[in-house]
C-alpha cells in the first residue's frame, strides 16, 4: 500500500475521486438548483409561446371571421348596386318613355297648329284671289261715272257713321 501512496498517478486518482465526491456532495444541490432554474425557464417559455400560439390562433380566427364579414358585406353591397342599378334603367326608361309621349304630343299640337295657320294662309290668299276678281270683275261692268258715284256714297255712308 505504501507504494499507492508514493506514485503520483494513485494522487491524482484519489484526488479526483475526493474532488468528484466533494463536488457530488456540495455542487449537487447548487447544480440541481441551476438546472431547476433553467428547467422554469424553459418551462415558461414553452407556456409563453403556448399562449402566444393560442392568442396567434384566436387572432387568426377572428381575422377570418372579420374576411367572411366583409366579404358577406361586399356581396350585399353588390347586390345592393344592382338592384339600384335595375332601378335606375327602370325609372330611366320610364322617364324616356314619358319624354317621348310629351314630345309627340308636342309634334302632333305643332302639326295640328301648321295644319290650321295654312289652311289660314290658303283661305287669305283665296280671299284676296276673290277680292281682285271681283275687282276685276267689278271694273269691268262698272262705268267710271258709276264707280265715281259708289265712291262717292260710300264716303259719304262712312263719315256719317264714323261721326255719329
Amino acid at each position: 500500500m505504501m507504494d499507492f501512496l508514493q506514485d503520483a498517478q494513485s494522487w491524482v486518482f484519489l484526488s479526483f475521486v475526493l474532488f468528484a465526491f466533494l463536488a457530488y456532495t456540495k455542487g449537487k444541490g447548487v447544480v440541481a438548483a441551476l438546472l431547476d432554474k433553467k428547467i422554469d425557464v424553459i418551462r415558461k417559455e414553452i407556456e409563453a409561446a403556448e399562449n402566444m400560439r393560442v392568442e396567434a390562433q384566436e387572432l387568426l380566427a377572428q381575422y377570418q371571421r372579420k374576411n367572411r364579414e366583409a366579404e358577406k358585406q361586399a356581396a350585399e353591397i353588390i347586390d345592393a348596386a344592382k338592384q339600384r342599378v335595375t332601378e335606375i334603367k327602370k325609372e330611366a326608361q320610364k322617364q324616356l318613355q314619358e319624354d317621348m309621349k310629351r314630345r309627340e304630343e308636342q309634334l302632333a299640337q305643332r302639326i295640328v297648329l301648321m295644319e290650321e295657320k295654312a289652311l289660314a294662309d290658303i283661305q287669305e290668299h283665296a280671299a284676296m284671289l276673290t277680292l281682285a276678281a271681283t275687282k276685276e270683275i267689278i271694273h269691268g261692268a262698272m262705268s267710271q261715272k258709276e264707280n265715281e258715284r259708289l265712291n262717292k256714297d260710300v264716303l259719304q255712308e262712312l263719315s256719317s257713321q264714323t261721326f255719329h
